[in-house]
């Protein structure tokens, strides 16, 4: 019998919905939509937030989740809570978004510094990072349409890399 008491720790996803009647992404547009459509409009342009999408390798949709969200002045994605989520859920790829209550959809120093700190861990971890997200009721800024995420072909299939400098 063992002196100390031991908490199991148990890591458990459900997902209802069969891999064929998941929606598909597969570029920034598509990713926009999803998240625009889940986003509290009403909160867009009053409190920074944060999303996370992830996707199975063929882009079918595993879930969206909230990331902690930030003030009206600014937002940091944790990485950690961010990473943790996808790899419960099992995702091979992800996209994230965050708005700008300024309403100002152009990547400021910290956006640049956020996506340089997620690109890295994603890397470590082999979950593709397809992209990071700006997004305003209009429209969205996305780094990887700004080709400041390279598209490198290798077999038929997109991988990204970061490009330096911004």
């Amino acid at each position: 019998m063992s002196a100390y008491e031991i908490t199991e720790i148990e890591i458990v996803y459900k997902n209802p919905v069969a891999p064929q009647d998941m929606a598909q992404v597969k570029h920034s547009g598509g990713a926009f939509n999803v998240f625009i459509d889940e986003w509290n409009l009403d909160r867009l342009h009053l409190f920074a937030e944060a999303k996370l999408l992830c996707l199975t390798g063929a882009g079918r949709v595993l879930g969206i989740a909230n990331l902690p969200s930030g003030g009206a002045s600014g937002h940091v994605v944790d990485t950690r809570v961010a990473f943790m989520t996808a790899l419960k859920a099992n995702a091979t790829s992800i996209y994230i978004a965050h708005n700008h209550p300024s309403n100002n959809l152009k990547p400021n120093d910290a956006d640049k510094q956020m996506y340089l700190q997620l690109s890295e861990a994603a890397k470590l971890l082999n979950i593709q990072l397809l992209d990071y997200l700006i997004l305003d009721y209009n429209g969205f800024y996305s780094f990887a349409d700004d080709e400041l995420i390279a598209r490198v072909i290798h077999n038929d299939d997109y991988y990204f890399e970061k490009m330096l400098p911004f």
